[in-house]
C-alpha cells in the first residue's frame, strides 16, 4: 500500500521545506536559495541534510517556532510528529494488503506505508526478510518512511525463511 496522490504530495512538501530550512540554517549546501533549487539537488546531497536533521530532531522546534512556509494548523501538526523518528535498522518480514510490516532489533512492529509506489514494489526482487536502515515517521494517523532507504546486502538462512511469522498477522489484521 502507498499514500494517496495527494497525501504523497504533502509529504514531500512538507520535508522538502524542513529540509530546506535546515540546509539553510546550518549551511550545508549554501547556494540554495529556494526549495524548488533544494529539491533539484541530487539524491546524495540531499541525504546530508537529511542526516543533519535526523541526528538533531530539535531543527523540526526551531523550524516550527519561526515557521518560515507559513503552515497551516493541520501542516505544523504533521511536521510536529516528526519530532520523535524511529530511526536504525529494521527486518522487512511481510507485505500486507494495508502495509509493509518492519521488526527492529528491539522487538518493536510496525506497519510501514509506501509514498509514491508500495513498499513491495520498491523492494520487488529481494527475498524476504530483507534488513534495511530507515527513518520511519508518523503521517495521519498512519507510519511511512522518510523517502531514503538503505538496503543491507545480507541474506538470510534458510531457518529465517521457514520461520512462522504468522503472529504478526494477527497483531496488524
Amino acid at each position: 500500500m502507498r499514500l494517496s496522490k495527494d497525501d504523497a504530495t504533502l509529504f514531500f512538501q512538507l520535508m522538502w521545506k524542513l529540509q530546506f530550512y535546515v540546509n539553510r540554517q546550518a549551511q550545508i549546501w549554501p547556494g540554495i536559495h529556494t526549495v524548488e533549487g533544494y529539491v533539484s539537488l541530487d539524491k546524495q546531497k540531499k541525504a546530508t541534510v537529511r542526516e543533519k536533521l535526523w541526528k538533531e530532531p530539535a531543527w523540526i522546534e526551531k523550524y516550527l517556532d519561526e515557521d518560515p512556509d507559513h503552515l497551516s494548523t493541520s501542516e505544523r501538526d504533521i511536521v510536529r510528529l516528526w519530532q520523535k523518528p524511529i530511526s536504525g535498522r529494521f527486518y522487512v518480514l511481510r507485505y500486507l494488503k494495508k502495509h509493509t510490516i518492519f521488526v527492529d532489533d528491539e522487538a518493536g512492529v510496525y506497519g510501514v506505508v509506501g509514498l509514491n509506489d508500495d513498499l513491495e514494489d520498491i523492494l520487488s526482487g529481494r527475498p524476504l526478510p530483507i534488513m534495511v536502515e530507515a527513518v520511519l515517521l508518523s503521517f495521519k494517523g498512519g507510519i511511512i518512511y522518510d523517502g531514503l532507504m538503505k538496503f543491507y546486502d545480507v541474506s538470510f538462512g534458510h531457518g529465517i525463511h521457514s520461520y512462522d511469522f504468522s503472529f504478526l498477522y494477527i497483531i496488524f489484521r
